[in-house]
């Protein structure tokens, strides 16, 4: 078509009424649309049950519902009937109802995803629009709307630039505007099709529409297109989108890692509240085509996707590789944390995402330092503390000099400086850097931790937030802050999720953030933070009210201003069992001591021994994996003051042999060191030789070989070996 019949169609915009708008009648009954009549009958029953507030007798009418096996469809159609409100309600009751509710709802999601995706009833529809009256193109925009939404598109984009009837092409771009922002995402990928004229279409579309996720598209034909008709729609769209001026000065890089950015961050500018968006939209070989990916990883891949499109404008826009270092290593943390849940659906999970591993380690060093820091920067902690660990594995002490790490060691997050102290141990640098004392330190603070629990503050009054989490830290707890609900939601989703949330009561400027209802609604309903204790924070003068008006969504309240005194022992009342506490401490114990054993055995330029005492904590108190590491690092730094507490556990016949042994191997080397053995040492290390366990026998002749023994300790020695072997080969 020449470019004077495509500015007809966009004019056309201006002048065609909107076909129809979208209006379900829930009190209408569904046998007309299949929905048996004796299951619609129990379902409204218990709906009314249930706002009548007896929930016992609607959980035995939505049983009797599910008894009568409805399909899919039937669920879909039933689950429309009722207000979203009502849903989250009975989402966020405790107890059977919710199960029983999921079963329904997952049961209708299938019934919703599958008449959402039938495209032989979207061409059936699409007919209707090209050839019936004015009342029946509007049921049928209303019905694709409802029922089809952005499934729509791959069947009405190829007619879409085929048809040679310019009437049925404008309805056709009218009812994709007025799906409206659902539609986008699919259109913007048509934008890579090799056919101008159904780009130019694409254009006008998306300029009608006005979402600013287009803006980097468009901007991008803007800035690369050869076809003149292309960039004047494509220039056309953009001042369509009435951007502010901030954002029109921004180049199509800019502007799709901007999106990036949003989506990582599940900003409510990009995503829907509740969304359970899945389908991730590709044009490949010349058509448009989708695939699903996990609820909770749907904002990662089309972050990654639109950083793709800004390194495909310009391969050296440094902001999109630090941001795809950063979704790779967000990626990396849903990957163990999924594998870590052990299911069979986990495992299937873990094994797709395996490829985020190596996306992120081939970042590169200065993209994966630019990545971390941004994290710290946002109190991003987990994937800060996965980029630290990765780091650690491509770096070498000998060539290690600070950057990022080094800056880490004075962080205010504690999760923060271990990891970076632990990375640090571990690489065993050869020379000095900045921050270099704090390494040892931190990592004798992190093997003395008995319990590590985190909590997220989420408040929009800086004062108070900032006052509540320096007090928190001094209780210690990690505590890490958002500024309003939009970013609480991101903190408490991403792994490993917080062990409590504390959130304002009061939040919910429109304008600004999001209420505090919707963010429990949020972390209520996902399946990972759903068990997520809640306590909320106002003043005092209506704490008591507010915790009347959220019920037992709330576990208890921290009241303004602030007594810590008074809130310590809330806070710990609704922790409970420690047991997830504490074993993240020992697993960060179990790190720092290898990472200490690891500088005391070669050398470098930090010094472990000022660890020696937690080190020697670690005797009583620990378990195995932390005391064997832990054990291995005092014999390589050869303090006397260890030997006692060693001798103490190796006669401890309540421990267990590896650490028997360990024990006595480290008395050993550190007698070596010292270059003497007191008697009771050596009595203690001959009486380890003659022990019956096998381990512990062996563990005490490493440490009497290592000892500076005399010749007649030597003989002694060699008679006591010589008596263990005879009692041996005697039996």
């Amino acid at each position: 078509m020449v470019m004077r019949g495509w500015l007809i169609i966009a004019l056309a915009f201006f002048v065609v009424p909107v076909l129809s708008t979208v209006f379900v009648d829930s009190s209408a009954t569904l046998t007309a649309q299949g929905v048996d009549e004796e299951t619609e009958k129990l379902f409204d029953e218990a709906i009314d049950l249930f706002k009548r507030g007896k929930d016992a007798e609607a959980l035995q009418k939505l049983k009797e519902v599910l008894a009568k096996d409805p399909t899919q469809e039937e669920a879909y159609l039933l689950r429309n009937k009722v207000a979203f409100s009502v849903w989250i309600d009975l989402m966020i009751k405790r107890g059977e109802i919710t199960a029983v509710v999921n079963t329904f709802l997952n049961r209708a999601s299938l019934g919703e995803r599958k008449k959402r995706q039938d495209q032989e009833a979207v061409s059936k529809l699409l007919e209707q629009l090209r050839t019936g009256d004015y009342a029946a193109k509007r049921k049928a925009v209303s019905t694709l709307e409802r029922d089809h939404g952005d499934f729509a598109v791959p069947v009405v984009v190829p007619v879409l630039a085929e048809t040679s009837n310019d009437d049925y092409r404008t309805e056709l771009l009218q009812l994709l505007v007025q799906m409206g922002p659902e539609v986008t995402l699919p259109l913007i990928e048509c934008l890579n099709s090799d056919d101008p004229a159904l780009k130019r279409y694409v254009c006008i579309a998306l300029g009608q529409i006005k979402d600013d996720r287009a803006a980097g598209a468009l901007k991008g034909i803007m800035q690369s297109a050869k076809e003149e008709a292309l960039i004047q729609a494509a220039d056309s769209a953009w001042r369509g989108l009435g951007l502010v001026e901030a954002m029109a000065a921004q180049s199509a890089e800019a502007l799709f890692t901007d999106v990036a950015a949003k989506y990582y961050r599940r900003s409510p500018a990009v995503m829907k509240e509740f969304s359970a968006n899945r389908v991730v939209w590709e044009w490949t070989d010349g058509k448009l085509t989708k695939f699903d990916v996990p609820l909770n990883l749907y904002h990662y891949y089309v972050a990654e996707a639109n950083c793709y499109n800004a390194l495909a404008v310009d391969p050296n826009y440094k902001p999109a590789h630090i941001w795809l270092a950063r979704i790779h290593l967000a990626q990396s943390q849903e990957l163990h944390a999924a594998a870590a849940r052990g299911s069979d659906e986990a495992k299937v999970l873990a094994e797709k995402m395996a490829k985020a591993d190596f996306l992120a380690t081939s970042a590169g060093i200065d993209n994966l330092e630019e990545a971390v820091r941004a994290c710290i920067q946002d109190k991003d902690l987990a994937v800060a503390e996965a980029g630290i660990f990765t780091l650690g594995k491509l770096l070498t002490g000998r060539t290690f000099q600070g950057g990022v790490l080094a800056e880490a060691l004075t962080s205010q997050l504690k999760l923060v400086r271990y990891a970076a102290a632990i990375a640090i141990g571990n690489l065993v640098p050869s020379s000095g850097f900045t921050n270099d004392g704090a390494v040892t330190a931190e990592l004798s603070r992190c093997i003395s931790e008995s319990t590590m629990r985190s909590i997220l503050v989420v408040d929009d009054n800086m004062e108070t937030r900032n006052q509540l989490l320096s007090e928190l830290r001094d209780l210690g707890y990690f505590a890490t802050g958002a500024h309003n609900g939009e970013m609480g939601i991101l903190l408490a989703k991403r792994p490993p999720s917080p062990d409590l949330v504390i959130l304002k009561t009061t939040l919910g400027d429109a304008d600004k953030s999001l209420s505090t209802q919707s963010v429990i609604n949020e972390i209520k309903l996902d399946v990972r933070t759903k068990d997520l204790p809640i306590l909320g924070l106002a003043a005092e003068g209506r704490a008591e009210a507010d915790k009347d008006l959220f019920g037992d969504k709330l576990a208890s309240m921290v009241k303004i201003p602030l007594v810590k005194d008074a809130y310590a022992g809330t806070i710990k009342d609704t922790f409970g069992d420690r047991s997830a506490g504490q074993a993240k401490a020992l697993m960060f114990a179990e790190k720092a001591a290898k990472a200490l054993a690891k500088l005391a055995a070669t050398p470098g330029s930090l010094d472990p021994s000022d660890a020696l005492g937690d080190l020697i904590g670690t005797l009583s108190d620990k378990p195995d994996n932390v005391k064997l590491p832990a054990i291995a690092a005092l014999g390589s730094i050869g303090n006397a003051n260890a030997v006692v507490p060693l001798k103490d556990l190796l006669a401890n016949e309540s421990a267990s042999p590896e650490v028997r042994a360990a024990a006595a191997m480290a008395i050993g080397q550190i007698c070596r060191t010292t270059g003497s053995i007191e008697m009771d040492v050596y009595k203690a290390l001959l009486e380890g030789l003659g022990s019956s366990d096998l381990t512990v026998s062996r563990g005490a002749g490493n440490g009497l070989g290592v000892a500076p023994l005399s010749l007649a300790q030597h003989a002694e020695v060699a008679q006591k070996h010589r008596i263990s072997l005879k009692q041996i080969f005697e039996e």
